[in-house]
C-alpha cells in the first residue's frame, strides 16, 4: 500500500469512527450492504471491522491527512475476490480451517456463556459500594492505629514497621521546613511562630518544647529539636493519615467506580466458582482410581480412561499433559494425590464450561457467525497468498544485480550530520532571528542570548531521526551555511550545518541481500495488481456510491 493511501486513510479514522460509533448511520445494519461482489456482499459491519483493524496496526507518526473511501472499499473488493478465487481453487477446506472453526466457535460461546452466567448476575449498588467503602477504611484504619500504638518520636526506638510506613506516607507528602528557623530555648521561642508545614498541617515553635521534653524521656538522653521536629512530622503524618481514612461522600465520590471494580472482581470469582459447582451438580462423572506412580511411568498406556464427564473421557495423556511432571515427581508422597486432584478438577471444569457453551446454540447468533466467518476467511486469504500468489515470485542473481544498479539512491551508508539547532516556539520568534543571522548575526551569540528551554545543541545525529522537511532541508545545505526555520517538536528551529558525513554507495555484496528483498516486494505488489485487475475484469462488482457518501458524510443516506 503506498504511502499517500496509508496517510489518508488513517488520518480520518477517527471521524469515521465516531460516525459509526455514536449512530450518526442509523439506517445501516451490520448486514447492509455497500457493495456486491458476484452476488456476495460487502457489508457495513465488514467495513467497520477492517477499517478499525486497519488503524490499530499502524503508528501514531503517520496519522495525518484524509480517508479516501472509495480507495478502501476498492481494497476491501480485492480481499473478497481473492477470496473467491482461493475458494474456487480448492482452498477453502481443510483441517486448518475446520480448527480455526471450531476454535473461535468455542471461543466466542464461552465469552457468552460468561456474559449470561457471571457478568450479568453481578450487580453493585451505589449503597452497597458505601458499605464495601467504609469497610475498607475500617479496615485499614485498624492497621494504621496499630501502627500508631508502636510509634515512638525517638526514631532509633521504632518498630521496623513504623519506619517502613512512615517512609511510604513521606514519599507522598509535602513536607516544608523553615530553612531560617534555629531552636534557641523556650524563653526565646514565640509560640505562634510556624516552623514547618505538613501537607495543610502546621507545626509551630510552641510544639517542639513538649516534642523535646518527650523525646529525652523516652531516649534517656538529651536529644537535638530536629529529631524532636521530625518526631512531630512523622506523628503528624500518622493523624493525618488517620483522618484520611475516615468515611466521606465527597472522598467515596471520588473512588466510587474503582470500589465498584474492586467488588465486582471479586463478586465474579465467587460467582464462578459457584456456578462451575452448578455444573458439577449435574453433570454425570465416572472417576477411577488413579497412582501416581502410573502416570510417571512412562510405559503406561497413555488412552486409558482416568475420568468420564457426561460420557466424555479424559485420559492419562490428558490428565499427564495439564500436571507438572517435574513437581510431581519432586512432590512428598502425600502432596501427590493433592496435585493429581486439583489438575482432574481443571480438566473437568474445562469440559462441562465447553459443553454447556457449545450446547446453547450460540453458533445461530449474527455475531458468532460472522465471527467464525472472518476467522475462516482470513486464513483462505492468507492460503491465497501462500499457495497462488507467492510461488509465482522468483528472482536471480541478475535481477538482484539489475535492481540494486538501478537504484543507486537507496543503497548508500546512512548519512549524519553535526548541526547546532535554535529552537524558538513562534514562526515570529525563529524569523527575527534568522533574518539577523543572515544579516552577519553570530550564531553562537543569539543562542546564548534566547531563553535556555530553547535551545538545543545536537552533535552527530543520523538525518533519518528528522521528519522528511527538514531532512530534504538538510542535504540540500553545505557545511558552514544556515537551514531553517523549520517546523518541529511544536516549534520552529534553525540548524546551523557544521559537519556531513556518509552517503557512500554500499558495495553490492553487502546490500546484495537488502536488494532481494526490496526487489521481492516490488515483485509481489505488482503480482497483487495483476491478480485484482484479472480478477475485476471478470467479475460482476456492484458498488453503492451513496451510502459511502453518507458514511463520509455521517448521515444515513439513501438505499441502493
Amino acid at each position: 500500500m503506498n504511502s499517500r493511501f496509508r496517510k489518508k486513510i488513517i488520518g480520518m479514522f477517527f471521524i469515521v469512527f465516531v460516525a459509526f460509533y455514536c449512530g450518526c448511520v442509523p439506517e445501516f445494519t451490520d448486514e447492509t450492504p455497500l457493495a456486491m461482489v458476484e452476488n456476495e456482499p460487502v457489508t457495513y459491519g465488514e467495513f467497520k471491522r477492517e477499517l478499525q483493524m486497519f488503524h490499530l496496526t499502524k503508528s501514531d507518526k503517520a496519522k495525518t491527512g484524509e480517508i479516501d473511501i472509495k480507495e478502501f472499499m476498492d481494497r476491501l473488493i480485492r480481499k473478497r475476490l481473492f477470496i473467491q478465487e482461493a475458494m474456487r481453487m480448492g482452498l477453502g477446506q481443510g483441517p486448518d480451517i475446520d480448527a480455526a472453526v471450531d476454535s473461535e466457535l468455542k471461543k466466542q460461546a464461552l465469552i457468552l456463556l460468561h456474559k449470561e452466567e457471571i457478568d450479568d448476575k453481578i450487580a453493585v449498588s451505589d449503597e452497597e459500594a458505601w458499605e464495601g467503602y467504609k469497610k475498607i477504611l475500617d479496615k485499614r484504619r485498624v492497621e494504621v492505629e496499630e501502627i500508631r500504638g508502636k510509634f515512638s518520636i525517638n526514631p532509633d526506638g521504632r518498630h521496623k514497621t513504623v519506619s517502613d510506613y512512615l517512609s511510604r506516607l513521606r514519599k507522598g507528602s509535602k513536607i516544608e521546613i523553615d530553612p531560617n528557623f534555629v531552636w534557641l530555648g523556650d524563653e526565646y521561642c514565640d509560640p505562634n511562630l510556624p516552623v514547618a508545614r505538613i501537607n495543610d498541617v502546621m507545626i509551630m515553635c510552641r510544639d517542639i518544647s513538649s516534642a523535646i521534653n518527650t523525646l529525652n524521656n523516652e531516649s534517656g538522653e538529651t536529644k537535638g529539636w530536629e529529631t524532636a521536629l521530625h518526631g512531630l512530622i512523622d506523628q503528624s503524618l500518622l493523624d493525618q493519615e488517620i483522618g484520611r481514612l475516615l468515611p466521606s461522600k465527597e472522598s467515596f465520590e471520588k473512588s466510587k467506580e474503582r470500589i465498584k471494580k474492586g467488588m465486582i472482581k471479586d463478586l465474579r470469582q465467587e460467582r464462578e466458582a459457584e456456578y462451575l459447582e452448578e455444573l458439577r451438580q449435574k453433570a454425570r462423572i465416572s472417576k477411577f482410581d488413579i497412582d501416581p506412580e502410573r502416570i510417571l511411568d512412562e510405559s503406561s498406556d497413555p488412552n486409558q480412561q482416568v475420568i468420564s464427564v457426561n460420557d466424555k473421557s479424559i485420559t492419562l495423556r490428558d490428565l499427564k499433559s495439564a500436571i507438572n511432571l517435574k513437581e510431581l515427581t519432586s512432590a512428598r508422597q502425600e502432596t501427590r494425590q493433592k496435585i493429581i486432584e486439583n489438575n482432574l478438577r481443571y480438566l473437568v471444569d474445562c469440559i462441562l464450561v465447553d459443553q454447556e457453551a457449545l450446547g446453547r446454540g450460540y453458533e445461530k447468533l449474527p455475531a458468532v457467525h460472522d465471527s467464525i466467518k472472518a476467522v475462516k476467511e482470513k486464513i483462505i486469504y492468507n492460503k491465497f497468498f501462500n499457495n497462488l500468489l507467492l510461488p509465482s515470485i522468483k528472482t536471480t542473481d541478475e535481477d538482484v544485480e539489475t535492481y540494486y544498479s538501478g537504484h543507486p539512491e537507496i543503497f548508500r551508508t546512512p548519512v549524519n550530520v553535526k548541526v547546532e539547532e535554535i529552537r524558538l516556539k513562534t514562526q515570529e520568534e525563529a524569523d527575527k532571528i534568522m533574518t539577523d543571522l543572515k544579516s552577519g548575526s553570530d550564531f553562537n551569540f543569539l543562542s546564548q542570548q534566547s531563553l535556555p528551554e530553547r535551545i538545543t545543541s545536537i552533535h552527530w545525529i543520523s538525518v533519518n531521526r528528522f521528519p522528511e522537511n527538514i531532512k530534504d532541508g538538510l542535504m540540500k545545505t553545505r557545511e558552514g551555511e544556515l537551514f531553517g526555520p523549520a517546523s518541529w517538536n511544536e516549534g520552529y528551529s534553525i540548524f546551523l550545518l557544521k559537519r556531513i558525513s556518509g552517503g557512500e554507495p554500499v558495495p553490492f555484496e553487502r546490500a546484495k541481500k537488502e536488494a532481494e528483498n526490496m526487489l521481492k516486494k516490488e515483485l509481489f505488489n505488482q503480482a497483487v495488481e495483476k491478480w485484482d485487475a484479472a480478477l475485476r475484469a471478470t467479475s460482476n462488482i456492484v458498488i453503492y456510491e451513496d451510502r459511502l457518501k453518507a458514511i463520509l458524510a455521517g448521515i444515513g443516506e439513501g438505499n441502493a
